[in-house]
């Protein structure tokens, strides 16, 4: 449901194009800037050299939202210095695809790049955003919707009052989850993981966690760990997705339909204010409503 984009560091020195395009990026609104080069910010600031005292401090200070709620690091082979960065973006493409580059011009007319004056989400498929999908309830389009999220989070929380370790209909959506959460660059860190769910479902503290060890660890990804937290169920709601860089709300649940005649669900990426409050309600130090469980680690040998 994110689309990742490459991005020209010098269209943001122009204000009125580094408003629109603050205003369209974030893992809320479906859209994120690759951080390419690595050096990408420092590309943006350099580029200002022309731009009014006033203007310069307000792309700054957009650049600065940016990288907190938009910009994705990305590995990839260094810059040649003798091309210029739209010449770079192209061949890193052929490499490990952007959903599009975003380019000042395109002199070459190259089928991947789309200008900036060419960015219309009527007319323009690949600047379209998707906010939110209808999806039947099988293990792949649940993890198509969460993938790209899961792959570059540093921490993931599953949250759903009803999961049970013992089911197939939520174990086949799990291990799909954390195969797309280990399909991560070998410089990334490995996620912390938790599953949050409700106390009353899935029998007492020694049954549920003797299910969990006996079932979990076969689809979890080996090095892998995840930390079950149960909470008193009556404090629960909804179901989510959500990582340190945005989140999934998932309106019927966890897990697949396994035939039942609800086949299908609808997925939405959470607005960023939301995906925070919610992510302070699942912290397991707060005061006001503390979990009942949350000393069940179990590491994966698949």
């Amino acid at each position: 449901m994110i689309k990742e984009y490459a991005l020209q560091p010098e269209l943001l020195s122009s204000e009125p194009v580094s408003r629109y395009l603050y205003e369209k990026f974030g893992y809320s609104r479906g859209r994120v800037i690759a951080r390419y080069p690595k050096t990408w910010a420092k590309m943006v600031k350099d580029s200002l050299g022309d731009c009014k005292t006033m203007e310069k401090h307000r792309i700054i200070e957009r650049l600065s939202m940016l990288e907190k709620s938009a910009l994705l690091p990305r590995h990839h082979d260094p810059l040649a210095e003798k091309k210029t960065w739209l010449e770079n973006a192209i061949e890193e493409h052929t490499k490990r695809p952007f959903d599009a580059i975003i380019a000042q011009d395109n002199p070459h007319r190259d089928a991947d790049v789309i200008c900036e004056a060419d960015l219309d989400e009527e007319k323009e498929l690949r600047w379209r955003a998707e906010t939110q999908r209808r999806i039947e309830r099988t293990a792949k389009e649940m993890t198509d919707c969460a993938k790209f999220l899961l792959r570059t989070a540093r921490e993931i929380l599953f949250i759903d009052p009803y999961f049970n370790p013992q089911e197939e209909p939520y174990k086949r959506p799990l291990k799909a989850f954390l195969q797309a959460a280990d399909d991560r660059h070998a410089s990334m860190p490995k996620p912390t993981i938790e599953i949050h769910t409700g106390d009353k479902s899935n029998g007492i503290k020694d049954f549920f966690n003797d299910k969990c060890k006996e079932h979990l660890p076969r689809i979890i990804p080996r090095g892998m760990k995840i930390q079950l937290v149960r909470w008193d169920k009556k404090y629960l709601h909804n179901r989510y997705i959500l990582t340190d860089k945005g989140g999934l709300s998932f309106s019927t649940g966890l897990r697949d339909h396994n035939g039942d005649h609800r086949k299908h669900d609808d997925v939405y990426l959470l607005q960023e204010e939301l995906r925070k409050a919610l992510r302070e309600e699942y912290q397991r130090n707060r005061s006001s409503c503390p979990p009942t469980e949350d000393n069940l680690i179990i590491e994966g040998i698949a």
